[in-house]
């Protein structure tokens, strides 16, 4: 069996509709690095270098940095802060106090 391919006709290009891809708008994370609750926002120090995990001790209180990058239209993003229990499949959002 062959198959003939042709080229389409110039008045078949010219009604095929044309599509129009806008950006979705995205947020990224793209760097953490955690500090200790021990001073302000200047004298606070690092618990790790940047983008570092580490292990919490229970009710000791840390802080985190977050750096995000966007793409495309951001206040259309909502953001929220959420976490994970090692082991656990649900995320839960931070909330506020």
């Amino acid at each position: 069996m062959a198959y003939v391919f042709r080229r389409p006709s110039r008045a078949f290009l010219r009604q095929r509709p044309r599509i129009t891809v806008t950006p979705t708008p995205a947020l990224i994370q793209s760097a953490f690095r955690f500090r200790n609750d021990d001073g302000d926002e200047t004298t606070a120090t690092w618990l790790d270098s940047e983008n570092v995990n580490i292990t919490l001790v229970k009710n000791t209180p840390k802080r985190i940095r977050i750096q995000t990058d966007t793409i495309g239209d951001t206040p259309l993003l909502r953001k929220k802060l959420q976490y994970r229990k090692v082991g656990d499949t649900v995320w839960r959002d931070v909330e506020n106090e």
